[in-house]
């Protein structure tokens, strides 16, 4: 399954709506220099290492910002999450805490805020990520492999990405990421779309890898 098509009318719609809610994009290249290559040093430290780098990883890879100011700035952007120390718990589509979408790239485990999230870490870096994670309905397994932009393999073949749209409270993290959901099959959609139908929409796992794609890329590559 190839991931690497267009996105539809519909899902196109959708990427403006989120954007508009998590302008991630727009909030990194409002940043100074120093501050937009600690945010990128951050999300290739995740993809590397697994976890989040602390504040001497910051100054080893970008000697020219100050960590503590950086990351101050990062949170306001809500590019970053820090816990109550000031310490990274997350930087979207990466988090340091437990949640229930894990991501394998190479021999390094790591977790994904999201559903979308997880689904677009292999195309946005363009590198091999499997993915092990849960249907919120039925709490059956979801695994999916990919390579880049290649949807190798999903088990469940018909498992979907759900979103409960809604305004981020403060932290995206903590609100709107929430409600970003692997299900299993077409019944499971059925039983979560109709708890709330106007705010609800699912897409098929090809949908959901170019539309996480499209979204998170830029920050990766915008110059």
């Amino acid at each position: 399954m190839d991931a690497s098509v267009a996105l539809n009318p519909a899902v196109r719609r959708d990427l403006e709506r989120l954007t508009a809610l998590l302008p991630l994009a727009q909030r990194q290249t409002a940043l100074a220099g120093p501050v937009r290559r600690v945010h990128r040093a951050v999300l290739g430290f995740f993809a590397d290492q697994g976890r989040a780098p602390d504040r001497r990883d910051l100054m080893r890879m970008v000697p020219e910002a100050d960590p503590a100011r950086a990351l101050e700035v990062l949170a306001a952007a809500d590019l970053v999450v820090l816990d109550a120390r000031g310490a990274i718990v997350g930087s979207y589509p990466f988090s340091a805490l437990d949640t229930p979408h894990r991501l394998f790239i190479a021999d390094v485990e790591t977790r994904a805020m999201c559903a979308l999230d997880a689904v677009a870490v292999a195309p946005a870096l363009d590198r091999e990520v499997n993915i092990v994670s849960e249907c919120r309905i039925t709490g059956r397994t979801v695994r999916i492999h990919q390579q880049g932009e290649q949807l190798v393999h999903a088990e469940p073949g018909g498992t979907r990405v759900g979103i409960h749209w809604q305004e981020p409270r403060g932290c995206a993290a903590r609100s709107l990421c929430m409600e970003m959901v692997f299900l299993a099959d077409a019944a499971a959609e059925r039983e979560w779309a109709a708890q709330a139908p106007r705010q609800r929409s699912v897409y098929m796992l090809p949908e959901a890898v170019a539309f996480g794609a499209a979204f998170f890329r830029p920050l990766l590559t915008t110059p």
